[in-house]
């Protein structure tokens, strides 16, 4: 996007919190190499090497970018253009609905993978620099955010079914094309939620057990290698703590986790 900027003279428009967190913020940021971080990043894990070779000069091109921003809900861009905030996946995503033709969705749907859940307490990391406009981690965090976010979408494709759905990646790979009917996609989407939740409580079922345990148990090995035991722990945990709001399980330590004999899960996840 810089790149493109630097060419063209382009405005960018981007969410609100988008614009908040490609800035640095030094007095706050974790310490040790990451406080030359923009605070989206301060969750890498990612050794600083690694960042210095890959992040630093894009970020740093980041940093002084002029960004109208867009707020909540729909706005419109342009003349038979508009944005729509869909946080969850991350919160400052946003679809841009042009005209009844086509929506652009960048990672919140996908076709072939599903777009990872953010965790609520990704939020309190950055909670000084979000707090004064969004003081609740629920509205721009956590795997129920993203849910909303999905019945955003739902209401779209209940009104236009037929709509070109456009990813940010996958939808030409492995030399085919991936099309996207929405909603269909959404309902894959929510059962592949619906069935996670209901692998973690099976899990648990056998007695108490933490995020490393679950993950090892759920997922195959050939996916946690390199950063995907990571991911692997996001999602667990982003599943955890809907499960926690439902009364289904209970935190017995920081990531540790016991049944509580409810499933509430299911309903919460297909019927609010």
């Amino acid at each position: 996007m810089a790149e493109l900027v630097a060419l063209t003279d382009c405005k960018v428009k981007a969410h609100t919190v988008y614009d908040l967190l490609i800035r640095q913020y030094p007095d706050i940021a974790p310490k040790g190499y990451k406080q030359q971080f923009p605070a989206k990043c301060w969750h890498c894990i990612m050794p600083s090497s690694f960042f210095e070779e890959n992040c630093l000069g894009y970020h740093r091109v980041l940093q002084n970018l002029d960004v109208e921003c867009i707020g909540d809900g729909t706005e419109k861009i342009d003349i038979d253009i508009s944005s729509l905030h869909l946080p969850g996946h991350s919160p400052d995503s946003l679809a841009v609905m042009l005209d009844s033709e086509a929506l652009i969705v960048g990672d919140v749907v996908l076709p072939d993978i599903t777009p990872w859940p953010t965790r609520l307490e990704q939020y309190e990391e950055i909670a000084d620099i979000l707090a004064p406009i969004y003081p609740e981690a629920g509205a721009l965090f956590g795997l129920n955010c993203y849910l909303n976010s999905l019945r955003e979408l739902k209401k779209i494709a209940d009104r236009l079914p037929d709509i070109l759905v456009l990813p940010a990646h996958r939808l030409y790979y492995r030399d085919q094309w991936h099309g996207i009917q929405l909603s269909e996609r959404l309902h894959q989407l929510v059962e592949h939620h619906v069935e996670r939740c209901g692998a973690i409580l099976d899990i648990l079922a056998t007695g108490e057990k933490g995020v490393d345990e679950i993950v090892r148990l759920h997922f195959k090995a050939s996916l946690l290698e390199g950063p995907g035991r990571h991911m692997a722990g996001n999602e667990i945990i982003s599943h955890a703590e809907l499960m926690l709001a439902c009364g289904d399980i209970e935190a017995v330590d920081k990531h540790v986790y016991a049944a509580t004999g409810g499933s509430n899960f299911e309903q919460f996840i297909r019927n609010r």
